[in-house]
């Protein structure tokens, strides 16, 4: 099932900051909803899983498009680390083209709300953390607001 995201409560003036919250194990991430294009639903992600990059874990197909996956838990998870699957995963579809033809999209466990921010009360985190723009503290608790650039960079 594909849901496509609302964007008419995305405030482009930078006062607010749309985010959509998702969960990789069992940690509450977030990226800016505007980047969201749709959510679908994965239930069998295994041929993704198995995949020996997690960057690059696959492509699939949506609607005609290809879509490249980035296998998020396995990509946050420390390298000694075994990942832990729900029985059906989530594939955030991101707005941002590779070209005309494909797009990128995060494999991750659960999706959660959406919420609104104000830029500044996004905190700061380490230079070493290339993937995360900042921490925050929403309504459903502490999250780390990931940089969908640097991801697919």
């Amino acid at each position: 099932m594909t849901t496509t995201s609302d964007r008419s409560n995305v405030d482009d003036d930078r006062e607010t900051l749309s985010l959509l919250t998702f969960f990789l194990a069992g940690d509450r991430y977030c990226v800016r909803l505007a980047s969201v294009d749709s959510v679908v639903g994965v239930e069998s992600p295994d041929s993704l899983e198995a995949a020996a990059d997690p960057w690059n874990a696959g492509t699939v197909s949506i609607d005609g498009t290809s879509v490249r996956v980035v296998d998020l838990p396995r990509v946050v998870a420390s390298p000694s680390a075994s990942v832990e699957r729900p029985a059906e995963a989530a594939l955030l579809v991101l707005d941002d083209a590779i070209g005309e033809t494909a797009r990128f999209g995060w494999l991750v466990d659960d999706i959660g709300d959406t919420e609104t921010v104000r830029p500044d009360e996004v905190e700061s985190t380490l230079p070493s953390a290339q993937i995360v723009r900042g921490r925050l503290d929403l309504e459903s608790g502490p999250a780390l607001l990931l940089d969908e650039q640097a991801i697919h960079a």
